[in-house]
Parts: structure tokens; C-alpha cells; sequence
């Protein structure tokens, strides 16, 4: 089972910043790689600064398929939001970690490494990233990266489908035949009598 990296979709970040433009308007990916190249040069001047956000979003073009693609400028930005301490900058942070981890996990623009993926997945698994408590979740149940325990791989799991990520659900049925799914929905209307 391969973990996919859950990139924050192109095409939706495009959508959100044009909105005002054009409102209601879906955006290819394809479009959104442009628009991402088009506004590479102040971001790229942001990031030099320190910004974050700027240095999010162009690791994000640079890990994107495309005429952009460099996985080794995408890691370096990622590891430079990783270190922000800035409270304003946390709703980038864990995704940076989170992102470190995938490469590492996987090797792909660094040394494959799974101890350095559970370490950079617990970063942002502290942080409340649920797709970084889904892979402690999975690399404590397969041992990869750490030693197998079963315990701690519910732990993540139900961390991370109570934060929303409805791949936890599987693992935890399987795991813990006890465990309970229920949905956050609305109480149900009182019945008319």
C-alpha cells in the first residue's frame, strides 16, 4: 500500500485566490500551473524574504506535475517552512512537515529514509495534521520506520479519523473491532407527533 501525498489541490488553492476575478469558475490543473508560473516571481521574491506562505506555495508548484517540477527546490522550501515559529505561520508548518516525511518515506528527491519520515510525520501529527497521524498510524501497524505496535497505530488512527480523515476508519475496524465510527452531523429534528 503506497501512502499518496495529499497535496492542497492546485487547482482549489487557484480557485480561492482568483474567486474575486471570475466567481464560480472551475479551474483545470493545467490552468493552475499557469497561474502558479505567473505569480512565481513575487512569490519567489516573498520566500526570499521569509514569507511562508510564498515559500508554501512555490514548493507546491515545484513538487506539481508540469514544466516546473524540482523536488529538490520543493524539499528546501518545505524544510525552511518547517522552521517557522511564527504563530501566524502555523497553518503552513504542519504541511511542510507533513511533506518532508512523504519524501523521506518514499525517497524521492532525498535518501530513502523511514525513521526521518516518523519523524518529521510526528512533528505534524502533534500539530494536528490528520494525514501525518494517518501515516504514524500505518507505519506503526506495518513497523515501518518504528518498531510494530499495535496500540500506538490505534492511537494515530483515531486521532486521525477524528480529525476527519475517513482512510483511519479501515485500519481501526480491522484493529479494534470495537471502535466505532460515528459522524459529526447535526442532532436529528424531533419527530413531529
Amino acid at each position: 500500500m503506497k501512502l499518496i501525498p495529499l497535496f492542497l489541490s492546485v487547482g482549489l488553492l487557484a480557485v480561492s485566490v482568483r474567486a474575486e476575478e471570475r466567481p464560480f469558475v472551475l479551474y483545470s490543473i493545467d490552468d493552475s500551473l499557469e497561474w502558479y508560473k505567473k505569480n512565481e516571481p513575487l512569490w519567489t521574491i516573498k520566500a526570499e524574504q521569509g514569507d511562508a506562505g510564498a515559500q508554501n506555495s512555490l514548493a507546491i508548484m515545484y513538487s506539481s506535475e508540469g514544466a516546473t517540477k524540482n523536488v529538490d527546490k520543493a524539499i528546501k522550501l518545505w524544510a525552511k517552512v518547517a522552521e517557522h515559529t511564527d504563530p501566524a505561520d502555523n497553518c503552513f508548518v504542519p504541511y511542510a512537515q507533513y511533506m518532508l516525511g512523504y519524501y523521506s518515506y518514499y525517497g524521492e528527491g532525498v535518501t530513502k529514509n523511514k525513521k526521518e519520515a516518523v519523524k518529521w510525520w510526528t512533528k505534524a501529527a502533534q500539530e494536528g495534521s490528520r494525514e501525518a497521524q494517518y501515516a504514524l498510524g500505518f507505519c506503526y501497524n506495518y513497523g515501518e520506520g518504528v518498531a510494530k505496535d499495535i496500540e500506538e497505530a490505534i492511537k494515530w488512527y483515531t486521532k486521525a479519523a477524528e480529525n476527519g480523515n475517513s482512510n483511519a476508519i479501515q485500519p481501526l475496524k480491522i484493529l479494534n473491532p470495537k471502535w466505532v465510527w460515528v459522524m459529526r452531523t447535526n442532532p436529528p429534528l424531533p419527530q413531529s407527533k
